[in-house]
């Protein structure tokens, strides 16, 4: 049974057609009409462009080499400061107030 948001595809070239059934966010598929219509296009074209540009990119994502970023010391030693997000706002102000006395001692002698 069909409701409210589904669609339906159908492969109008590469073989055999198919036709499927999906739901689909009404707001998307609104957008979608309207491109179809702006480009002259059926709604079939749109989605199946749509389709094969997120496959394509993900295929290229997937070939991609993997990137290595170089790391020093050991994995097992503990980080210098606290990375929690308590401990990095206590770092970052006591960071600030440092910097606060830095310019005030700098202030005072005249600069």
């Amino acid at each position: 049974m069909r409701t409210p948001g589904d669609s339906y595809m159908s492969s109008g070239y590469r073989g055999a057609m198919h036709r499927t059934t999906f739901r689909i966010d009404e707001e998307i598929l609104a957008e979608a009409k309207a491109l179809a219509a702006r480009q002259h296009r059926t709604l079939n074209s749109v989605m199946e462009e749509a389709l094969r540009r997120m496959i394509t990119s993900s295929r290229e994502v997937e070939s991609r080499p993997r990137v290595v970023l170089p790391t020093y010391g050991n994995p097992g030693d503990k980080p210098l400061i606290d990375t929690s997000p308590a401990g990095l706002k206590k770092f970052l102000e006591e960071e600030d107030i440092a910097r606060y006395g830095e310019v005030q001692a700098h202030d005072a002698d005249g600069h």
